[in-house]
């Protein structure tokens, strides 16, 4: 539901359902990464450090439904607690986004 709605701002998503494959999509050079803490093989930190590691260029925001900000190990841009208003995500997103071109889903 959420790639849905990013999509609909014009976004080009690309979802992972785990840390390994969340890494291996860095290579799209994203402008944002929306991170869940709790994933099958580990925690979206682990995706977020990645990132940085790369120097990657984007705006990193974490989901969470039970850790609290001051609970991680990591600095995100942006933290939004589970279950949220998905306008206030949404708008980080469009402030953030750099490429807004809609591209054609296949």
């Amino acid at each position: 539901m959420l790639g849905r709605l990013i999509r609909s701002l014009g976004c080009d998503v690309h979802l992972a359902r785990g840390v390994v494959e969340g890494i291996g999509h860095l290579s799209h050079r994203p402008d944002c990464l929306i991170l869940d803490l709790d994933l099958p093989d580990g925690c979206g930190s682990e995706v977020a450090r990645a990132a940085r590691a790369a120097d990657a260029d984007c705006r990193i925001a974490f989901l969470s439904g039970s850790l609290a900000l001051a609970d991680l190990a990591f600095d995100p841009d942006a933290f939004f607690m589970k279950p949220g208003h998905p306008h206030e995500l949404l708008s980080w997103v469009q402030r953030h986004a750099h490429d807004l071109k809609k591209k054609p889903e296949t």
